[in-house]
């Protein structure tokens, strides 16, 4: 299981042409004529890495590597630290251009994993994505460390966090369309917990091509019925709400945090358990499982994972009703 993925920002680019004249303030003046004040060694050295970003990176240690990218940790040379480092092909430049765009627009939550730049290689036809490195694994990591699921203390803070930055992705207009444990990274430094890869995510505003993004198990049922009914009929396009879909996807993900396991194989009638909860909304998931959850775990679970998304609790109402559970918990 990879501890490090991909996040994306800052959408400034940096070229081989763009390197700038030294700035004014490096110029002085004197008693004598003006003279510009020559550039130090380590100002040289940086103007220099910046211009060629593929001598600005060292000690790579490869995290992850796709069909389309490979993923590292390393040493960046300009911000003299220890970061992300995500190198993508050139063909995927507008592909890996969105989703650098997209997370930008989210990233300054402190819930949601930050990028430092975005730089393109001519000579390697690679587009480098400098990415906050997250260092304490993902939630998959996190979760599977001991036998049984968290404890109400620790999943509330941990819940509180997540649903905080959703919220405000939502409020920006943003939908992540693949939230799961995969895609949620701890950082050791202050032991939060942090959204991460944005590949899949969207602007709320735009139309749908693709109903069916993400992972199986947490896939709203809307999503699949859209997709069957897409595939039926053509080009129409359905009305689908997708900040509801990401609440689902947090639901499922709430549930294999306090359990270790998941409700459904998938939210459809396809699966014995998802058709057993549609018909006497009674248990989420085996009679088992749903017998260890507390009555407040039971409250939060069955209004995130309300199979008719117009009764589904919107984020805001989450949030509020982890503040008021982690208060009762911590007078």
């Amino acid at each position: 299981m990879m501890s490090f993925v991909p996040c994306f920002g800052n959408s400034s680019v940096t070229t081989k042409l763009q390197v700038g004249s030294i700035p004014n303030k490096n110029v002085i003046s004197i008693d004598t004529p003006n003279v510009a004040r020559r550039p130090t060694l380590t100002q040289t050295r940086q103007r220099s890495l910046r211009g060629d970003p593929s001598r600005r990176f060292k000690n790579e240690k490869i995290l992850q590597r796709g069909s389309t990218s490979v993923v590292s940790k390393c040493t960046d040379l300009v911000m003299r630290k220890q970061i992300a480092l995500k190198k993508v092909k050139w063909p995927f430049l507008s592909q890996i251009k969105r989703e650098f765009d997209i997370q930008k627009t989210v990233s300054e939550h402190p819930n949601i994993a930050g990028v430092a730049n975005m730089l393109k290689d001519f000579d390697n036809r690679e587009v480098y994505i400098l990415m906050e490195l997250l260092d304490g694994g993902d939630l998959v990591e996190v979760v599977t460390r001991k036998r049984e699921g968290m404890n109400a203390q620790v999943f509330v803070s941990y819940a509180r966090q997540l649903a905080s930055g959703l919220l405000h992705m939502h409020s920006k207009g943003v939908v992540h369309r693949d939230i799961k444990p995969d895609n949620i990274c701890s950082d050791t430094t202050n032991g939060s917990m942090k959204f991460v890869d944005f590949g899949d995510a969207a602007y709320v505003d735009e139309t749908i091509k693709k109903y069916m993004i993400g992972t199986m198990q947490y896939i709203a049922p809307e999503l699949i019925v859209a997709q069957q009914m897409h595939d039926s009929w053509g080009d129409q396009v359905l009305n689908v709400d997708l900040k509801a879909c990401d609440v689902w996807s947090l639901g499922v993900t709430f549930y294999s945090m306090l359990s270790r396991k998941l409700p459904f194989k998938e939210a459809s009638l396809k699966d014995t358990n998802y058709s057993i909860y549609q018909h006497d909304n009674r248990n989420l998931g085996t009679q088992k499982v749903w017998a260890t959850f507390d009555p407040e775990m039971r409250t939060l679970l069955r209004n995130m994972l309300q199979i008719d998304p117009r009764k589904r609790w919107r984020i805001g109402q989450v949030v509020e009703y982890l503040i008021k559970w982690q208060n009762k918990i911590n007078p």
